[in-house]
């Protein structure tokens, strides 16, 4: 079930939207930006997604949450520090602070329960995002450590399909590549570094896949 935002001044003089039950936001003519739109259908106790956040799942949650869902919806600039937080007098700072509060309630909604009470309410989703960030992501190279040994470990299963087996080791290949990102310094690539790094890797998944096979 999701949560309800805290009264105050998040929703100024107690406005969310332009009507009950239809909280959009009506931006003036000069401030038409689409990270300040809201459907019909979003509001407070919207689930965005359906993935929980449980402490130990908190890298799928994040990708969830983040390159799904907020951005679909083009409210990822909230919390990736791209939107930043308006002066008091700033004209569209109603609107600021209505999609940033749903940002806020939408973040609370996908965690689960009995985690949610520990943690810190925070007015602003950036914050709020950055405390989650600190309390439950492990660094990155002890993220790629334990994706490597998970990938070390996945053999086929006695009788499991190879399309199965073959997924379950993908799926740990996409973890890695979001960690251990292939890419060179210099200007442009003109050494053309990344390439031959990724042929480097790719060779590396054809070897993982063939030793982890049931043997014949």
């Amino acid at each position: 079930m999701g949560v309800g935002v805290e009264p105050g001044r998040r929703f100024r003089n107690g406005r969310l939207g332009t009507s009950p039950g239809n909280p959009r936001v009506r931006a003036s003519d000069s401030s038409q930006s689409l990270e300040y739109a809201l459907s019909s259908s979003d509001n407070p106790g919207t689930i965005i997604t359906h993935v929980v956040l449980k402490g130990y799942n908190y890298e799928e949650w994040a990708r969830a949450l983040f390159r799904i869902s907020l951005r679909a919806k083009r409210k990822n600039p909230f919390i990736d520090g791209t939107m930043k937080q308006l002066a008091e007098t700033a004209p569209e700072i109603d609107e600021w602070w209505t999609v940033n509060s749903m940002v806020v309630a939408w973040i609370f909604n996908t965690i689960e329960a009995s985690l949610r009470t520990s943690i810190s309410y925070r007015d602003v989703a950036r914050d709020l995002w950055e405390d989650i960030k600190q309390r439950f992501s492990v660094g990155n190279g002890v993220k790629i450590y334990q994706i490597k040994a998970e990938i070390s470990d996945c053999k086929q299963k006695n009788g499991e399909i190879i399309m199965s087996y073959f997924g379950r080791l993908k799926k740990l290949w996409d973890d890695l590549n979001d960690f251990d990102v292939l890419s060179c310094k210099c200007a442009g690539c003109k050494c053309d570094l990344t390439t031959k790094l990724r042929q480097r890797r790719e060779a590396d998944q054809v070897r993982e896949f063939l030793i982890g096979l049931e043997p014949f």
